[in-house]
């Protein structure tokens, strides 16, 4: 008896079925203007296509150049809601995979927008007292939320502090410095002020002043909101500060930034 002939199968041509790879999107914006405010942190100015963007303050878009060796990163839009342009606070990290080559793109080169989004946002109609804290680049959604509380006929009482390491490094002062003083109190705070430099204002970490500043603003726990962007060190000293003044969880919104979101 003759063993049976074996049956031969052909491998498949793997490379024919393997999922191809997703094209990169087409650009929809340009870069129009770039800020720089210190050799490591700039403000660009991105305008879409298609006019103004809809977009929530406290919202984020992901933007990456047509490089096809740069992966897309999440910004917070800095700007007002409604703005023709698109604002964006940009950190250098140092030998990152994005920030470097969005450093070094020129005036006119194009990007991708994707579409805003994120629950970090104001809530409507909200009356308490609202605390805003930020260190760094993470002020940009508060001072979208900032310049969207002063558009309402009546904007609740906000408390506004801002922690940087220089005082070239204070983003958006030229906007909160015009609300200050009326429905809005406005303080930045350095965690290395130079020798000499003049400056009079606040010095040391935000977690420094929080506690002494709601209570000479005569916040109340029971009556207060609080959103809190940057360091995620920042946001846990703060958050632990304000349940332990008594304020409850739900009354804190956080948004972190880290270094592997925006490298």
């Amino acid at each position: 008896m003759t063993a049976p002939a074996l049956t031969e199968f052909s491998r498949p041509d793997l490379t024919a079925i393997a999922p191809r790879p997703k094209a990169a999107p087409d650009a929809n914006a340009s870069l129009v203007a770039r800020d720089p405010l210190t050799p490591t942190l700039a403000r660009f100015t991105v305008r879409p296509d298609r006019g103004s963007l809809p977009f929530v303050a406290g919202q984020y878009v992901q933007v990456r150049s047509m490089d096809p060796l740069t992966p897309p990163r999440p910004y917070s839009i800095a700007s007002p809601p409604g703005a023709r342009d698109i604002e964006l606070l940009v950190s250098l990290i140092d030998g990152g995979a994005v920030t470097p080559r969005l450093f070094g793109l020129p005036l006119g080169s194009r990007l991708f927008v994707g579409a805003p989004a994120g629950r970090f946002r104001l809530e409507r109609d909200d009356d308490r007292d609202h605390l805003l804290v930020a260190t760094g680049s993470g002020i940009a959604p508060l001072l979208s939320m900032a310049a969207e509380l002063g558009a309402r006929p009546r904007p609740p009482r906000t408390v506004l502090l801002h922690g940087v390491r220089i005082e070239e490094e204070l983003a958006g002062r030229t906007l909160l410095s015009r609300f200050d003083g009326t429905w809005l109190a406005y303080w930045p705070t350095l965690s290395r002020p130079r020798d000499g430099g003049g400056w009079r204002g606040l010095t040391g970490r935000v977690g420094d002043h929080l506690r002494d500043l709601l209570a000479a603003h005569g916040f109340a726990h029971h009556h207060m909101v609080a959103y809190l962007c940057g360091n995620p060190s920042m946001i846990a000293d703060c958050e632990v500060q304000l349940m332990g003044m008594g304020a409850p969880a739900t009354s804190i919104r956080t948004e972190r930034f880290t270094a592997a979101t925006s490298d």
